[in-house]
């Protein structure tokens, strides 16, 4: 995995899914982008899904650029996704898509997960380009970092 793209915990540790050492999960701190500069780093905030995190994600849609809306392979489109979308349609702010965990799937269940979440994503609104549209769609492992240069990109 690129250096660059690599986790952080909140002390600025690089992280990795599960597996990282003290246990927190990835997004939680910032990641810096290629660039050094501020106006080329790309911060990652990480809201819970639980329904009493509802405030932070709306005012994450009110202080962001882009939002990558991360959608699980296995789960597809949940309440808190269904909310994210209203609130980034709202505001008017770009979605990307990144569909993850597609290391626990075979190629097949890959291109169906996809294709589902795209599909429950347009019932909200949001057309992707799988289906399309105009919102880019990317398949990631934070497992083992397939697809990520590819997110970069679309950021």
């Amino acid at each position: 995995m690129d250096a660059n793209l690599a986790p952080r915990n909140q002390a600025g540790k690089a992280t990795v899914g599960k597996g990282a050492k003290d246990g927190k999960k990835a997004a939680r701190g910032g990641m810096a982008g290629s660039g050094s500069a501020a106006a080329n780093s790309i911060t990652f905030i990480d809201t819970p899904g639980h329904a009493l995190f509802g405030d932070m994600r709306e005012r994450g849609a009110r202080f962001t650029d882009l939002v990558v809306l991360v959608v699980a392979a296995e789960d597809g489109v949940m309440p808190q996704t269904e909310e994210s979308v209203k609130l980034c349609l709202a505001r008017g702010v770009p979605i990307v898509v990144a569909v993850t965990k597609i290391d626990r799937m075979s190629e097949g269940e890959r291109e169906a997960a996809a294709e589902s979440i795209s599909h429950s994503l347009a019932g909200l609104g949001v057309q992707t380009d799988l289906i399309g549209g105009d919102t880019p769609l990317v398949s990631i492992s934070s497992m083992t970092g397939e697809g990520l240069e590819d997110l970069r990109e679309m950021i």
